[in-house]
């Protein structure tokens, strides 16, 4: 939630999205990705089909300006989708959503983050990498759209206890 002693109009908060935000994330899917997932892709998510899923929305100036779908799976976070509506883009909301992964995986006591991201998308290398991710691999062809490569980046919270 929001600090309370701000004004309506400066407030930038993360939360959990409920079933109610589907249309948001949908238009900001649309708007950012030239392949986006299907709407019935996030419905499912959002209810609770896959077990393993969370949506989160970055709500800026009282309207959803972002959303990241990631995955928990036993003490790793898997990021599927991340984006912010392109009139909210460098203006906090895309750092917002990393650093509330960040607080929420902490919290679990999760050990890894990871995401892959286009290879050309050098605006979110550039997040990521400001949010404590590092290039770990290359996938080929990764994105059936137009075969492009991903690179995976991963984020080291804790050391790894290899018995």
């Amino acid at each position: 939630m929001p600090p309370p002693h701000l004004p309506e109009s400066a407030r930038l908060y993360v939360r959990p999205a409920v079933l109610a935000d589907l249309d948001d994330i949908v238009e900001i899917e649309r708007a950012s990705f030239d392949a986006p997932w299907p709407r019935s892709g996030f419905r499912d998510e959002l209810a609770c089909v896959n077990s393993a899923a969370r949506i989160a929305v970055a709500v800026r100036d009282g309207e959803i300006a972002g959303f990241m779908n990631y995955w928990h799976v036993d003490d790793e976070r898997h990021v599927l989708n991340f984006a912010v509506h392109p009139k909210h883009r460098r203006c906090g909301v895309g750092r917002a959503l990393l650093d509330y992964l960040h607080e929420v995986a902490r919290a679990d006591d999760v050990h890894l983050l990871m995401l892959e991201v286009r290879v050309s998308n050098t605006a979110a290398r550039e997040l990521y990498r400001g949010a404590g991710f590092f290039d770990f691999d290359v996938r080929k062809h990764y994105y059936s759209d137009n075969g492009e490569d991903a690179v995976v980046m991963l984020c080291v919270l804790r050391d790894l206890d290899i018995g």
